[in-house]
């Protein structure tokens, strides 16, 4: 049945976004919080679960981040026409610039005020907005990317015109996206490493895929749009003889999406209200483990026990802390400020 015919299907897809997305914000924090690498650890066998560990954090925050471009593109080209440029683009201010600004300006009068920084115009706005270096609230580099390859989006309503030769064409820019370590020209070089401009390029496979199947949900069925997914993922075990590692990159990216559309809705995980933190859980982790790993390391460090154990731990704490503070300032700002978490959230509680 089309996807158009079938509310139930697109609200599930919805949900599952919601409850995704928590789970890949919580990913997130846990990815960047430090670890403990084998100097630390007991046994051979301690090694091997910090190895593990270690590994299964670092690449959980890939899948992360490739879920949250990919859904971004998703939500982005979901009945998208040119003519709802001006509108999309408004919104896309509101959601994604605006509290991108607002939270460059928050952590960097908060390291001012640390003694971590001090403040330059020229330096913040170079940060903020320059893509180099990486802005004060590193995580929210994100948020300002996807914000401009929405400006740049009507380049792919011009490809995807037909769902066929749209789905051709995304499969040919991610294979030009693959073959960009072998660029030799100087001036293309140059663009390539301008600060995190190779981050943004490194996810936009996920993206791209990402707009298509937004684009293309109301004349693609849900078979035929994991079918898409499926054969991104056979023409790079293809093409794994030219591009060494194809497979595997291109699997690890397009695995989120793919989970978005084949997992069952689960009633129990719907609509929870921890769902409304996540922005705020995401904006604030990275300045919070910087001080929290501060405090915690040395004590952290006396406690008895596995090094695994301790990598384990101290992401839940961190975790917990993160959560906890955004539910704070959630209900606070709700209830006096309501206005301010709008601009904050991006309108996301």
């Amino acid at each position: 049945m089309p996807a158009t015919k079938d509310a139930s299907l697109r609200k599930g897809i919805s949900a599952k976004i919601k409850s995704l997305g928590f789970l890949m914000t919580c990913a997130m924090v846990c990815y960047h919080c430090p670890g403990f690498d084998a100097t630390y650890s007991i046994g051979n066998w301690d090694t091997r679960l910090i190895n593990l560990i270690e590994h299964f954090f670092y690449q959980m925050g890939y899948v992360s981040m490739s879920y949250f471009f990919a859904v971004t593109g998703y939500l982005l080209f979901t009945n998208y026409k040119i003519n709802d440029y001006p509108v999309k683009m408004k919104r896309r201010v509101f959601s994604l610039l605006i509290p991108y600004v607002i939270w460059q300006c928050i952590i960097t009068g908060i390291d001012v005020l640390q003694k971590q920084y001090i403040f330059s115009l020229k330096d913040f706005l170079v940060r903020t907005f320059a893509l180099v270096p990486w802005p004060q609230d590193g995580a929210l580099w994100y948020v300002y990317a996807v914000f401009l390859l929405a400006l740049t989006s009507p380049v792919l309503l011009l490809l995807f015109r037909n769902r066929y030769a749209g789905w051709i064409a995304t499969m040919l820019l991610i294979i030009v996206l693959q073959a960009r370590g072998r660029v030799t020209n100087p001036y293309i070089s140059t663009i390539l490493n301008h600060g995190y401009v190779e981050n943004i390029l490194f996810y936009l496979p996920c993206y791209l895929v990402g707009c298509y199947c937004g684009r293309f949900m109301d004349e693609n069925t849900i078979s035929e749009t994991t079918a898409c997914i499926l054969s991104a993922l056979f023409i790079s075990y293809i093409l794994e003889g030219i591009f060494p590692g194809f497979s595997a990159d291109i699997g690890l990216k397009l695995l989120p999406l793919l989970a978005l559309f084949v997992l069952p809705v689960i009633p129990s995980l719907q609509n929870r209200k921890v769902y409304a933190l996540s922005f705020l859980v995401y904006a604030m982790h990275q300045p919070l483990i910087a001080d929290a790993w501060e405090i915690l390391q040395e004590p952290f460090m006396q406690i008895p026990m596995p090094a695994s154990m301790r990598g384990i731990l101290i992401r839940a704490i961190i975790l917990v802390l993160d959560i906890g503070l955004a539910a704070i300032m959630y209900s606070v700002l709700k209830r006096f400020l309501p206005k301010f978490l709008a601009f904050l959230t991006g309108g996301r509680f």
